[in-house]
């Protein structure tokens, strides 16, 4: 069986009245086919490694709908793949006795070339061959690596349970043709026409040392068969052993690579794997890793889980969220129950109470992994979050109960961490405040380089106080769902009510917040020139030293993704009043008092409101007017200074 990513780009949709037909492969799709075989991959071999993934896979899946239709068992011998090689005609072919395709899915699987992205993505491929070749993983494209090796791809198959076989044939070029024939046992036979400097893999010895590192562990017999030589009987060359049923202290940390490379079909090594054996309530094996890297544009991509269930080494199903949650769903591996009964159906499964034991210890295992992954390399977990953080953020169910460790995977941007950067942990946080700070400060926005120059960062800047910088769709909703961490409260800085910290040193009197008579006056004259303008209120600020005025909240505010959620869902937040701050001391504020034009005391207040605006995130700015006061207000400072 040939596995194929689940959200294509390109399509080819074909609808076929007679016995033979030829189809050409989208502009595009032919770009990325060569692309593919002139520059991605680096090791030729590994097509092999990739077939015969294909081909286990296949017969795993026969496996599991024999379980409830005998019949699709027929006499075609032991489940198994045989590789035959022809030096006289130097082809090679790869066959199974899974599952198997029909003509309709020859056509949908073989003519529709995974997923790749716009003309950008080309050009940035183009640009930069070693990055393609750590991307070539994520593609989904396994099966087209064999026109690395192969000048003519032949692919004959028939679906357990009919009788109609089909051929596919492609060159690796604009076309392809598909045709009935007249029997093929069940399953599928791909045949490659090697190129001319191909001809190693036709050599028994090389081919031998190609399954030996890459697919000993496929847990199907592997043969191999020399057609132009004296000797053809099938000889075995893999030990066809299930790698997590093995002892941890006898596989090397190669086997683990290459084993999750057959599992993700990624190209790369993971980031980390964790292999148990439990025995108690249920006894059950599980072998789980975690891609160094995301999926290309494994945000847009349908939600697929990548965890194999087993039930004493007999493959059950893939194709259920069993043991991971969606936040998890990038995690891959098998899980390997030893009393679980074969013959029970999907309801079933969900519902069985071991499967529920084992899903818990797995979503604690995979977190646990982590947590431990980030304390010993820093840099490495960073890189993680990156590739994954959103994912884990956003498909988070936050409705269940608190769990602390999770929350100890979070990263946020902050006022000490580099750029829009999220590296710093909650952990990280609170070691870092003062015995004194109970708090946990945090800012949200819509970009945390934005959210750098918002004023209301000041005062915590001079008192030494990081905040943290949400502007990810859903950190304002995580830090909202529970109200702390580690007995330190989440506190939104943009709130009018906030308790401002201060320095030990700092001596904050009554009377260095009380408010001049004067000072009161102009405020009042603000408000008043303001009115209309949705502002709960005109204030003196203690928040601002370098800025001359900000907008402050009376809730907390609501980040972007689930503003759009409730607006998808229709529901309305209300209308929102916020609060206008100055700081008295500042120069343009300063110069308010003395103006008594009341048109230039307009400008300047709505300037200031306009500014407080800006900073705030607000696109809701008459740009044009507040260029031309801002220009008046420049014009007179010159000709004061003149």
């Amino acid at each position: 069986m040939i596995r194929y990513n689940s959200t294509p780009i390109f399509f080819i949709k074909l609808f076929l009245i007679v016995t033979t037909e030829t189809h050409s492969f989208q502009t595009e799709a032919q770009k990325l086919l060569k692309l593919m075989i002139n520059s991605l991959y680096s090791n030729r071999e590994v097509f092999l490694r990739e077939l015969i993934s294909n081909a286990a896979d296949a017969i795993d899946k026969l496996r599991f709908e024999s379980l409830s239709d005998t019949t699709l068992l027929d006499d075609a011998g032991e489940l198994g793949i045989h590789i035959k090689f022809d030096t006289e005609r130097n082809a090679i072919s790869i066959e199974d006795n899974g599952i198997g395709m029909s003509r309709e899915e020859l056509i949908e699987n073989l003519g529709t070339i995974a997923k790749s992205g716009t003309e950008q993505f080309f050009e940035m491929l183009n640009d930069d061959q070693q990055e393609a070749s750590q991307l070539i993983g994520q593609f989904g494209v396994g099966f087209y690596s064999a026109f690395l090796v192969a000048d003519q791809i032949n692919v004959t198959s028939r679906r357990a349970g009919t009788t109609e076989a089909a051929k596919w044939t492609s060159s690796g070029e604009a076309d392809f043709t598909v045709e009935d024939v007249d029997e093929h046992a069940r399953g599928t036979t791909i045949e490659l026409i090697l190129k001319e400097d191909a001809g190693e893999f036709t050599d028994e010895f090389r081919l031998r040392d190609i399954v030996k590192q890459y697919s000993d562990h496929v847990d199907v017999p592997v043969w191999i068969v020399d057609l132009a030589g004296e000797d053809s009987e099938p000889k075995q060359i893999n030990t066809a052993t299930a790698l997590w049923s093995r002892t941890k202290n006898a596989i090397s940390d190669d086997e683990y690579k290459e084993f999750y490379k057959s599992v993700s079909h990624d190209f790369q090594d993971p980031l980390l794997w964790a292999h148990n054996k439990i025995e108690g309530k249920v006894d059950y094996t599980s072998l789980l890793y975690v891609p160094g890297k995301a999926p290309f544009m494994f945000a847009m991509t349908e939600k697929t889980h990548g965890i194999k269930l087993y039930a004493q080494r007999v493959f059950i199903t893939d194709q259920l969220d069993l043991f991971l949650p969606d936040n998890l769903n990038f995690v891959k591996g098998v899980v390997d129950i030893r009393d679980l009964p074969l013959n029970m159906s999907r309801e079933t499964i969900q519902e069985n109470d071991q499967i529920r034991t084992v899903r818990n210890a797995v979503v604690k295992r995979v977190v646990d992994s982590l947590l431990s992954h980030a304390k010993k390399d820093v840099d490495s977990y960073n890189a993680f979050w990156t590739e994954f953080g959103h994912q884990m953020k956003v498909a988070y169910d936050w409705d269940q109960a608190y769990d602390e460790n999770y929350y100890k995977l979070m990263r946020f941007a902050s006022t000490q961490s580099n750029g829009a950067e999220q590296t710093v942990g909650l952990e990280e946080y609170v070691e870092r405040a003062s015995d004194e700070q109970k708090e946990i400060y945090y800012l949200v926005g819509e970009s945390a380089t934005s959210l750098r120059n918002n004023p209301l960062l000041e005062h915590y800047t001079d008192a030494g106080i990081e905040v943290l910088l949400l502007s990810d769709d859903f950190d304002s909703y995580i830090v909202e769902r529970f109200k702390d961490f580690d007995e330190h409260a989440f506190k939104d800085i943009s709130l009018s009510d906030v308790d401002l910290p201060h320095k030990a040193e700092d001596v904050i009197t009554d009377e260095a917040e009380t408010v001049a008579e004067d000072d009161e006056a102009l405020l009042t004259r603000v408000k008043e020139r303001l009115d209309g303008e949705s502002l709960s209120d005109v204030t003196a600020s203690l928040r601002l030293h370098e800025s001359a005025s900000c907008l402050v909240r009376e809730r907390p505010w609501i980040s972007r993704g689930v503003r759009n959620m409730l607006k998808d869902t229709h529901q309305f937040l209300g209308e929102e009043k916020l609060k206008l701050e100055l700081n008295l001391q500042h120069p343009l504020v300063q110069r308010l008092k003395e103006l008594e034009d009341e048109s230039k005391f307009e400008d300047l207040t709505r300037t200031l409101l306009d500014q407080a605006r800006l900073a705030y995130g607000s696109l809701d700015v008459d740009t044009a007017e507040y260029v031309r006061r801002v220009n008046g207000i420049l014009t007179e400072l010159l000709e004061n200074r003149a």
